[in-house]
This record gives C-alpha cells, structure tokens and sequence, in this order.
C-alpha cells in the first residue's frame, strides 16, 4: 500500500516540474527509491514465514532496500543544498502534506 502512495506522489511531482531541467531530477530518483524500499519491504514481510532460506533471502532484500533509500535520501539532500528552494516549495503545498500524513498513517 505504501509503495502505491509513493508512485502517485512521485508521479505528481513529475507533472508538476519541468523535468528537462536537472536540478529536479533528485526529487525522481528520491521517488523511485522509496517505492522500491517499499515494495522490497512488503515483499520480506509477506514471504517471510514460507521457509528459513526465505526469510533470509527476504530479509537481505529487505536491508538492501534501506540501503537503496538511504543513496535516493542523500542523492535528494545533496540536490537540495544545491538548488533554490522554488524547486520544492511548487510541489509541498499541493501533493506533501498527503504524501507526509499518508507515510505516516502507513508506518503506525
């Protein structure tokens, strides 16, 4: 469910910049990571219990997952002290609030 609401919102932004310009393209890459950190996590979660090569075949995937997260967190982090905030602040109003409180709701 979490990895449908990051592709929507990923998809909105992607509507909403001009991808052509690459001080935005963070933000894509930033998406696409947390949707695979996602559907990699809901996969450990529900194969997990089908047998123990599973679960730590699913698991490393699962902690591959962060590590994915964690290179699309820097690679926006680092795009975002090097551009203007106009870049996100067209984007937070409309699809952010959304996106925050739907991440959040789905992780408690």
């Amino acid at each position: 469910m979490a990895a449908l609401v990051h592709i929507y919102a990923t998809y909105s932004y992607f509507q909403e910049l001009d991808w052509r310009d690459q001080t935005t393209w963070g933000i894509l890459v930033y998406g696409v990571s947390i949707t695979v950190y996602s559907l990699l996590s809901s996969l450990a979660h529900l194969f997990q219990s089908k047998s123990e090569l599973a679960h730590y075949i699913f698991f490393s995937l699962d902690y591959a997952g962060i590590g994915i997260y964690g290179y699309g967190k820097t690679i926006i982090d680092v795009r975002h002290e090097k551009t203007d905030l106009k870049v996100f602040v067209t984007v937070i109003p409309k699809e952010g609030w959304v996106h925050l409180a739907a991440s959040i709701l789905l992780l408690a």
